[in-house]
């Protein structure tokens, strides 16, 4: 019977969540405010990759899988035939994470927070990584904002153009987010 927020209230947001607003304004509205359902087993392990990829940046195999090796008993996913399947699974995300994170790239940060105000809306959230690409000719660093995707799924390129959380991420860069890259 009455608003989600009062007026002329600044509503944060994030850039996962906004592929939501986008899609449906109800649903995300909805959720918002409590209507969320609970946590699949493919975010559960989603999240437990980005955590492994959080804790070893270089990409060093053994220390991934180390890593693996600890956070998995939080899925709770027992001993039967599904958790063999999902273990198989988040060992071959894990090997092409290793693959990635051992290219030679100039790793920045991981999991880096950003705030930016868009006038009644602000935007927070992390990248999964940014990643130093150059500098331009008043030597300002490029930085490349790289977020980690461990859908069944890889998205195309005309899915990638109009993708709104990279899009969210591209908002958060220009103002000048990460000047101390």
């Amino acid at each position: 019977s009455a608003p989600l927020w009062e007026p002329g209230a600044t509503v944060t947001l994030s850039p996962s969540r906004l592929e939501a607003v986008s899609t449906c304004a109800l649903r995300w509205a909805l959720e918002e405010a409590g209507g969320k359902p609970g946590r699949s087993g493919e975010q559960s392990l989603g999240t437990l990759l980005h955590e492994v990829a959080a804790a070893v940046p270089d990409g060093d195999q053994d220390r991934l899988q180390a890593e693996l090796d600890r956070l998995w008993p939080r899925l709770g996913l027992g001993d039967g035939w599904i958790a063999a399947a999902q273990r198989r699974r988040a060992e071959r995300m894990l090997d092409h994470l290793g693959r990635y994170l051992r290219s030679g790239h100039d790793v920045v940060a991981v999991e880096r927070a950003f705030e930016v105000d868009l006038g009644g809306v602000v935007l927070r959230g992390a990248v999964d990584r940014l990643e130093r690409i150059g500098q331009d000719d008043d030597g300002v660093a490029l930085v490349r904002v790289v977020d980690l995707k461990t859908g069944r799924t890889q998205a195309t390129k005309a899915e990638t153009d109009r993708h709104a959380q990279l899009g969210a991420y591209h908002v958060a860069v220009e103002p000048g987010t990460y000047t101390d890259a």
